[in-house]
């Protein structure tokens, strides 16, 4: 199931903007393509259904 809606994925997406990526960027990411991989100072970050979130 899509994380996308949840509290959890609101969580990440403050801890996204927290780590210096704006957070509307990452929402409209999130809706368009159902998941996240965003390059943040030579690490990526996932969010999916399976995939846990890494920093």
């Amino acid at each position: 199931r899509c994380l996308c809606h949840t509290k959890q994925s609101r969580i990440f997406i403050r801890h996204i903007s927290a780590v210096g990526i704006y957070r509307g960027t990452a929402m409209k990411l999130q809706r368009k393509y159902n998941s996240v991989a965003i390059a943040q100072n030579g690490r990526k970050l996932f969010h999916s259904e399976d995939i846990a979130y890494k920093i």
